[in-house]
């Protein structure tokens, strides 16, 4: 899987910190030994299931966070640019909690 973004989230008993999405991942080695992953576009990318537990799999925000992850495309999806990605965890972020803070990588922390 890759893991895109993550999440803290303080439940009554416990604490989750996890990836916030991960996307199921092909891996094929190649004739000249070299290893090729690519998402698995039949697969589509799900909320981590820690995220899941942490909202008790119901509920409004659990049902906006899937249809808004079931509508992702995959393919679109790169680690290690940001843009292909922040826009959707900030969505996330927003349906988590309205008071969550959403931090980009890019961003500066003080």
């Amino acid at each position: 899987f890759w893991g895109f973004g993550h999440a803290t989230i303080r439940g009554a008993s416990k604490i989750c910190s996890c990836p916030v999405l991960e996307v199921p991942l092909e891996i094929n080695l190649e004739r000249d030994g070299s290893l090729v992953l690519r998402p698995n576009i039949h697969a589509g990318a799900r909320l981590h299931p820690n995220v899941v537990a942490a909202l008790g799999g119901q509920g409004r925000s659990y049902t906006q966070l899937q249809a808004l992850v079931a509508k992702m495309d995959v393919c679109a999806l790169a680690p290690g640019q940001p843009a292909t990605y922040s826009t959707v965890l900030r969505q996330i972020t927003t349906a988590l909690s309205p008071t969550a803070v959403f931090q980009s990588a890019a961003t500066k922390r003080t």
